[in-house]
């Protein structure tokens, strides 16, 4: 079948995830949302028609959290999908005024970076331009699918704690009520369900610029502003 490599697969949202590691390159942050009790999530958001994705990450990482203290690092080098639960499609799709089945997102990893990283970055991506044409499909129990592009976005964060605060930059309406720094199993756990295939490619993808530690399982203090 063709593939769009710059454009969502048909009947999915153009969507940017951000995956925002913290100085020490082993915590990533997340956050839990407002209307769904007990579920965290890294920050995500739609990108324009037509928007710069990478801008559109910075974007929404700005809107969210308020952090603009950050280094690129990596993206994925395809879309990830997702299809929405029936009662979260019906809800957004009225939000929205949409018909989407779920959304497909470009992932950014950001973080501190040294010429090492970016030379492991391009020997990721030459290892996995020959098999790319192959990852059409995933199959798992919901029903994953990924299309191949060459983009996605992980980023570190630079600044300073007090940077970040959940009322975003007073763009948009608050989607947060608390985050935290956490392990990327710890981020898999707590994550909605129908989420969690599409969390999984992302830590796989970004799993070179982890570090582990001893003290792994344990989360940084929550944090409300």
């Amino acid at each position: 079948m063709g593939l769009k490599l710059d454009s969502p697969p048909d009947g999915y949202r153009r969507n940017v995830g951000i995956c925002l590691v913290d100085s020490s390159n082993k915590k990533i942050f997340a956050a839990s949302r407002i209307n769904i009790p007990d579920t965290w999530q890294m920050p995500q958001g739609g990108a324009d028609e037509g928007e710069d994705l990478r801008n559109a990450a910075m974007r929404e990482l700005r809107e969210e959290t308020g952090v603009t203290s950050t280094e690129f690092l990596a993206e994925t080098p395809y879309w990830l999908t997702y299809d929405f639960p029936l009662k979260v499609k019906d809800r957004l799709n009225r939000r929205w005024g949409t018909n989407y089945k779920g959304q497909a997102q470009k992932w950014k990893h950001v973080f501190n970076v040294t010429f090492s990283s970016y030379a492991m970055l391009d020997a990721l991506f030459k290892l996995l331009a020959p098999i790319l044409p192959n990852l059409i499909y995933i199959d798992n129990p919901y029903d994953f699918v990924c299309y191949c592009s060459r983009n996605r976005f992980l980023f570190k964060f630079t600044g300073k704690e007090e940077e970040i605060n959940l009322l975003g930059d007073g763009s948009e309406k608050p989607e947060f009520k608390e985050w935290s720094w956490m392990f990327p199993e710890q981020v898999l756990e707590l994550a909605v369900d129908f989420k969690k295939p599409v969390y999984e490619q992302v830590m796989k993808v970004f799993s070179p610029y982890f570090l582990v530690d001893s003290d792994e399982g344990q989360c940084s203090g929550i944090n409300t502003r």
